[in-house]
C-alpha cells in the first residue's frame, strides 16, 4: 500500500525521462490517488479577527494532496489562502492530536500555526492548548489508508504571534481534508 506516496515520484521519473508509465500497478495507483485526492473539497472556512481579519476562505496546498500523520500522534493539515481584500496570503496549518480512522471527537487539542506570507508575520499556539477541533464526520476512504475528516476548530484564547506584534482569534473554523494514514 506504499504505492501512493511514491506514486508522485515514479511518474514524474518516468515522464520526465520521456517514458511513459507502463505498469499497470503504477497507472492503478494514478487512478486511485487521484480518486483520493478529489473524494471531497479540502477546505477551511471562517473568519478571523485581529492582527489577520476578514473572511478565510483556504485550500489544501496544491503540491499536498492529502493530510499527513503527525510524528507524535494525530494529525497534520495544510491549507493555503489567496490573498483577498482583507487577508494576505496565509499558509495555515493544523495539528490535531488523537485523531484515529474513521472516529469522531470532541475537544480534541490542536497546534495552530498562521504564516502570513506577504508580510512574513507568524502566528501559533505552540504549546498552548487552548485551540481544539471537533471531529463531526470521518470517511473512512480504500481499506483504512486514506481517510476524508469533517469538523469545526475553536479556540478559548487568541493565537500569539511569534514574530512580530499582535495575536488572531477565531470564530469557529469549518475544515475538511483526505488524510493519507501511511503519509507522514
Amino acid at each position: 500500500m506504499r504505492r501512493f506516496v511514491l506514486f508522485p515520484f515514479l511518474l514524474s521519473a518516468a515522464t520526465a525521462c520521456g517514458g511513459e508509465p507502463e505498469s499497470d500497478l503504477l497507472i492503478e495507483a494514478q487512478a486511485t490517488s487521484i480518486e483520493s485526492c478529489t473524494a471531497a473539497p479540502q477546505t477551511l472556512r471562517g473568519e478571523l479577527f485581529g492582527a489577520l481579519h476578514g473572511a478565510l476562505s483556504a485550500r489544501a496546498e496544491p503540491s499536498i494532496c492529502a493530510g499527513s500523520r503527525r510524528p507524535k500522534g494525530g494529525v497534520r493539515l495544510r491549507y493555503r489562502s489567496e490573498a483577498n481584500e482583507s487577508l494576505p496570503e496565509t499558509l495555515i496549518i493544523l495539528g490535531i492530536d488523537s485523531v484515529e480512522p474513521g472516529k469522531t471527537a470532541t475537544a480534541l487539542r490542536t497546534t495552530v500555526t498562521m504564516i502570513d506570507e506577504t508580510n512574513q508575520r507568524f502566528f501559533s499556539t505552540a504549546d498552548q492548548a487552548h485551540c481544539f477541533a471537533d471531529i463531526t464526520d470521518h470517511d473512512v476512504l480504500h481499506e483504512n489508508v486514506r481517510s476524508v475528516v469533517t469538523g469545526v476548530l475553536w479556540c478559548t484564547a487568541a493565537i500569539a504571534a511569534v514574530s512580530g506584534e499582535g495575536s488572531i482569534r477565531i470564530r469557529d473554523l469549518e475544515f475538511q481534508s483526505v488524510i493519507d494514514w501511511k503519509g507522514s
